[in-house]
C-alpha cells in the first residue's frame, strides 16, 4: 500500500472514529459526560464553620446534585485523623435521623467527605417559636438517632440544640458527630465537649464515659427545650465547668409542670447511677406525659393518676361513668397490677420497691377518694337521675379530701372544674372555703363572692375586713385564735371551719407551732378557765389542766370538730377536770385516757 492511500485511509477512520463519538453523545449523553469529568465536585461556597471543620455547599458532578462537603480547618495530621474518624463513624451510622455521608476522600491530599444537603432550621432557631409539644416530638427523634447509635456502640457526646436540624419538611437529623467514639473505647485526659451541655464526667478528666453521658445531654436539650437555655449557666467557662461538676442546675422556668421537672431531674442527675439507664427510657417518659400519662420520674400517687384520667377523657359518656366507679372500687388491686407491670417492664427492682412503698402510704389518700365516691354514687340513685359527667363525683371526692386535710389535692380537683365550668357556684363556694382555712383570705373573699348564697357573702365580706387587717402575710398564732371569738357560727353554720383552720395550720407547721394554736384556740373558747397545756410532741402525751370543766372545746354538732383531734396523741391526762364532752371521737381514735 502506497503512502498516499495509507494517508486516506488515516483521514477516513478519523471521521469515522468522530461520526462514532457524536451519536454516542446523543445517544447516551450521561454515559458520555461522565468520562469528560475532570472535577467530580464544582461550584463551591461555605455554608458553615465550626471549630474543626468547615462546610461547604458543591455540585455533585457525578450525581447533579447539591451535597455537603467537609473538611477540616487545621493542616495537621492529627486533624486530618480526627476529622476522618467522625466520617467513619457516619458512614457507619444508617439512620433517619443521622445525616448520611455520601462519599470520603482526598483533595490535594486534604480529606474531605459529603453529605446530605439539610435546607432547614436548628432546634435553637425553633425553641420558643414552635409548640411544646412539637419541639417534643422533636427530643422523641433524636432520642431514635441516640438509641441507634448506642446499638451500634457508638456515643455522640456532643449533643446540643445547635447540632440538630429540622429540614422544611420536619424531617429531624442529628448532625455533627465529631466527638462521637465507641463506647468500649475510654478517651480520657481531655476535656471536650459543649459547656453548659456537657456532663459532670466530660469534665472531669478522669470520667469514665457511657451510654448515661449521652442520656444527660439529652437532659441537656430537653432543659433548653422547655426553658430557653442551657441547663448549666454561669459568668465564665470555668464557672459553667464548676457548676457542671457540683450539679448547680439553673432555675428555669418555675411554670413547667411537675412531670417534667422529674424527667429533668433524673436525667440530668450528677451521680451516673441515678440517670436513667437507657435512652428508651428517658424517650418513654417524654412520651407519655404528652399522651397525657404520669412519668415514672414523678411517681405520681392515687390522685395525680386519676386526675389525669379525667384530663385525658374531657367528654364522659354513662359507660365511662360506670367504668370510673369500677376502677375506684378495685383502686387496690388496680393500681398494684399497673405498677407491678410498668416496673417489670422499665424501673429497676429498686425504682419498684419505691413505688410500692408509695403505694402503701397513699391508701389513706384513696381511701378518702373511694368514700366521696360512694356518697356521690348514693346520692345519685337517691333522685334516680345518673349524671353523664363526673363532676358531681369529683365535687364530692373535693369535700372529702378537704375533711381529711388533703386541701391542695381537693383545690386541684376544684380548679379542674370551674376549668370547665367557670359558674360552678359549689366549686367556688368550697374553693372559698379551702382558701379561708389556708388564711389566704383575699383569694377566699374572691371566690366565695362568686356564689349568691347570703351566708357566702357574709363570709366574703369577713375575709375582706381580715384581708384589710393581716395582707398577704400569714397571721400570728394568737391572731389566728381571735378569729375563733368572731360570729362566724351565725353564718350558715360555718363554724366549722374553724375546725379546719387548725386542721390546715398543721399541715404547713411544725408539730410545737401546731399545739401552740390548739392551746390558744382552747383559752379563747374557754375563757377564764386557767388552762395548762402541756403536750410532749415525742411521746404524744397531753396533760390538760384548768380551773374548770373545759366543755365547750367540742363542736355540739357533731364529735368530730374536737380540735384535740388534730394532734398526734397516744395519752390524754384530763384527770382533776370536771366532765368533759366529746372524747369519745378521741377513745375511737386510740387515745389512753386518764381521768
Amino acid at each position: 500500500m502506497d503512502q498516499n492511500t495509507e494517508k486516506i485511509l488515516a483521514n477516513w477512520n478519523d471521521s469515522l472514529g468522530c461520526l462514532y463519538l457524536e451519536a454516542e453523545a446523543e445517544s447516551a449523553p450521561i454515559l458520555q459526560s461522565l468520562k469528560s469529568i475532570d472535577e467530580r465536585y464544582a461550584n463551591k461556597s461555605l455554608v458553615g464553620k465550626g471549630g474543626e471543620k468547615e462546610v461547604f455547599k458543591v455540585l455533585d458532578t457525578v450525581t447533579n446534585r447539591q451535597v455537603a462537603l467537609a473538611q477540616p480547618i487545621k493542616n495537621t495530621t492529627d486533624a486530618y485523623e480526627h476529622f476522618l474518624r467522625e466520617a467513619r463513624v457516619l458512614s457507619s451510622l444508617q439512620h433517619p435521623n443521622i445525616i448520611p455521608v455520601y462519599d470520603i476522600g482526598l483533595v490535594d491530599a486534604v480529606p474531605y467527605f459529603t453529605m446530605e444537603l439539610i435546607s432547614g432550621k436548628c432546634l435553637k432557631d425553633l425553641i420558643g417559636k414552635a409548640s411544646q409539644d412539637e419541639l417534643l416530638e422533636i427530643f422523641l427523634q433524636v432520642c431514635d438517632a441516640v438509641a441507634y447509635g448506642h446499638s451500634k456502640g457508638i456515643l455522640n457526646l456532643d449533643l446540643k440544640p445547635e447540632n440538630i436540624i429540622i429540614s422544611e419538611f420536619s424531617k429531624v437529623q442529628v448532625i455533627d458527630w465529631g466527638l462521637a467514639q465507641k463506647s468500649q473505647d475510654s478517651i480520657r485526659g481531655k476535656v471536650r465537649g459543649t459547656p453548659g451541655f456537657m456532663a459532670p464526667e466530660q469534665v472531669d478528666e478522669k470520667g469514665q464515659l457511657s451510654e448515661k453521658t449521652d442520656i444527660y445531654l439529652l437532659g441537656g436539650v430537653l432543659y433548653a427545650i422547655l426553658n430557653g437555655q442551657p441547663p448549666i449557666t454561669g459568668q465564665s467557662i470555668d464557672e459553667i465547668l464548676k457548676n457542671t461538676q457540683e450539679g448547680n442546675i439553673s432555675s428555669g422556668d418555675q411554670a413547667i409542670v411537675q412531670s417534667l421537672k422529674s424527667v429533668l431531674q433524673k436525667a440530668l442527675a450528677v451521680e451516673v447511677e441515678n440517670r436513667y439507664d437507657s435512652v428508651a427510657l428517658l424517650k418513654s417518659e417524654v412520651s407519655r406525659f404528652r399522651q397525657g400519662f404520669a412519668t415514672s420520674a414523678e411517681k405520681a400517687g392515687f390522685i395525680k393518676q386519676l386526675l389525669l384520667l379525667y384530663q385525658r377523657n374531657k367528654v364522659l359518656s354513662h359507660v365511662v361513668l360506670i367504668a370510673l366507679v369500677l376502677i375506684i372500687v378495685l383502686t387496690s388491686v388496680f393500681i398494684f397490677n399497673i405498677r407491678k407491670s410498668e416496673t417489670a417492664a422499665i424501673l429497676s427492682k429498686q425504682e419498684a420497691q419505691e413505688l410500692l412503698k408509695l403505694y402503701e402510704s397513699e391508701k389513706k389518700l384513696s381511701k378518702s377518694m373511694k368514700i366521696g365516691i360512694r356518697e356521690a354514687l348514693r346520692n345519685t340513685l337517691r333522685t334516680g337521675q345518673i349524671d353523664t359527667e363526673v363532676d358531681k363525683i369529683i365535687m364530692s371526692s373535693s369535700r372529702r379530701l378537704s375533711k381529711d386535710s388533703n386541701y391542695e389535692v381537693a383545690k386541684t380537683f376544684i380548679f379542674e372544674l370551674l376549668k370547665k365550668n367557670p359558674k360552678y357556684v359549689d366549686a367556688w363556694q368550697h374553693l372559698g372555703f379551702i382558701y379561708f382555712v389556708e388564711l389566704k383570705f383575699e383569694k377566699a373573699a374572691h371566690a366565695l363572692s362568686k356564689s349568691p348564697l347570703p351566708h357566702c357573702q357574709e363570709i366574703a365580706r369577713l375575709c375582706l375586713e381580715l384581708y384589710a387587717k393581716f395582707g398577704d402575710r400569714e397571721p400570728s398564732v394568737d391572731e389566728i385564735a381571735e378569729i375563733f371569738t368572731l360570729p362566724i357560727k351565725r353564718s350558715g353554720g360555718w363554724d366549722w371551719s374553724l375546725m379546719h383552720i387548725v386542721g390546715s395550720y398543721a399541715t404547713r407547721h411544725s408539730t410545737s407551732e401546731h399545739a401552740a394554736l390548739v392551746h390558744k384556740v382552747l383559752e379563747k373558747i374557754n375563757p377564764g378557765s386557767s388552762i395548762v397545756f402541756n403536750y410532749d410532741p415525742e411521746t404524744e402525751k397531753l396533760s390538760l389542766k384548768g380551773s374548770k370543766a373545759l366543755e365547750t372545746f367540742v363542736n355540739i354538732h357533731a364529735e368530730q370538730f374536737n380540735y384535740l383531734t388534730t394532734l398526734a396523741l397516744k395519752e390524754l391526762d384530763v384527770s382533776g377536770l370536771g366532765e368533759i364532752d366529746g372524747l369519745g371521737q378521741l377513745e375511737k381514735n386510740g387515745v389512753k385516757l386518764i381521768r
